[in-house]
């Protein structure tokens, strides 16, 4: 398991802002892009059943942003 850190934009009625955070969420793969920059697929279904307001819960971001726990 591991989580990923990284500031999240939170909207509200009277506009939006920037907090910092962490979700659980399973790394399922990783890889290095032709820059050189190691990147992760990561699924946020498990634990929690979290999923964008799209219904997606598979991303790509960078390892650096991830968390061992």
């Amino acid at each position: 398991m591991a989580s990923l850190a990284s500031r999240w934009r939170r909207a509200s009625a009277t506009g939006s802002s920037q907090a910092d955070g962490a979700i659980a969420c399973v790394t399922e793969q990783t890889w290095m892009d032709g820059a050189g920059r190691q990147l992760a697929r990561v699924s946020m279904h498990a634990p929690w059943g979290v999923a964008s307001v799209a219904g997606i819960s598979i991303f790509s971001v960078l390892a650096a942003q991830l968390a061992r726990q």
